[in-house]
């Protein structure tokens, strides 16, 4: 057996040289847009929208700096179908816009660049007064017997499973939930918004009678009676009317106007005050100084508690 001695020079020119090379090979020569544009990979739903929104090019200029927390495939996968028909619908490109920038950070954040603590970090995103929090942590998996090191956005509204792709305009981090702005809802018809602010009996009450479908499908103002409202009826009234839904239509349709014209700020500056129903009768509108009056000194004197609730 040979040994061969080397000087420790030698060794440290030599070490020196193969780190070098080693950071050449492992430099990156694609863009961000590049590497989602990879059909292979596990951003070509991601790629897509990009592409669909106009931000191809952002993400591909080499001089930009970001830091991309990336949705997979998976992770779109996972978002309810209402919500990516409408992000995929050409008239909402500008939601579109604003989901994906929410994605974006400017500059280049690796992952041992973010804090680690239960606080973590937040930072400003290419949406406009929006921030997504950063926090590095330390889990153990037993089935590798070892401490991984990982990502939360948000304090667990998705988490980081592939960090640090590096590109030459910045970094992607994989992420595995689409993450959706403060403040996005989707549009909602009349029916669905009266459902969602709790107007039970009034949607009851319009199912019956045979209503939904031209609610749900064109330009009206409703004056929506509360659950209270309907309560407040005589004894026996709303029963009558849910067997009677011929009945009930008429009574219906004595709260909605066609067109959406009788807004807040129009009654309130006395540029309306009386708008004719899809019953066929007209009310009386008024603002007294607090609130807003529909056949003020009548037998069915309303006020209008909530207005201007816009649906799409």
């Amino acid at each position: 057996m040979k040994f061969f001695s080397l000087s420790s020079a030698w060794l440290r020119v030599t070490s020196g040289l193969l780190a070098a090379c080693m950071a050449t090979a492992a430099a990156p020569t694609q863009t961000i847009a590049e590497l989602a544009s990879d059909d292979m990979g596990p951003f070509t739903t991601l790629y897509a929208l990009v592409g669909q929104a106009g931000l191809a090019s952002a993400l591909s200029d080499p001089a930009a700096e970001l830091t991309v927390l990336a949705p997979t495939d998976e992770a779109f996968g996972k978002l309810d179908a209402d919500v990516v028909s409408y992000l995929t619908n050409p008239d909402n490109v500008a939601d579109l816009v604003s989901v994906l920038e929410y994605h974006v950070i400017p500059g280049k954040t690796l992952a041992a660049d973010i804090p680690r603590g239960r606080s973590g970090v937040s930072v400003s995103t290419l949406l406009t007064d929006a921030m997504v929090n950063l926090r590095r942590f330390y889990y153990w998996s037993w089935s590798h017997f070892r401490w991984f090191v990982s990502v939360s956005v948000n304090k667990g509204e998705a988490y980081v499973i592939d960090a640090d792709i590096e590109a030459v305009n910045g970094v992607i981090h994989a992420i595995d939930t689409v993450l959706i702005p403060p403040g996005f809802t989707l549009p909602q018809d009349l029916v669905d918004l009266a459902a969602s602010a709790g107007l039970s009996t009034l949607v009851t009450a319009v199912q019956v009678a045979g209503l939904e479908e031209t609610l749900r499908g064109g330009e009206f103002t409703v004056f929506a009676p509360t659950n209270e409202a309907f309560a407040a009826l005589p004894e026996g009234l709303l029963d009558y009317l849910l067997r009677n839904p011929e009945t009930l239509a008429t009574v219906l349709t004595h709260h909605v106007v066609a067109g959406v014209t009788a807004e807040a700020s129009v009654i309130v500056s006395g540029a309306l005050t009386s708008a004719t129903t899809v019953q066929g009768e007209d009310i009386a509108l008024e603002f007294d100084g607090t609130s807003v009056l529909v056949n003020a000194n009548e037998s069915d004197e309303a006020t209008v508690i909530a207005a201007d609730n816009f649906a799409s």
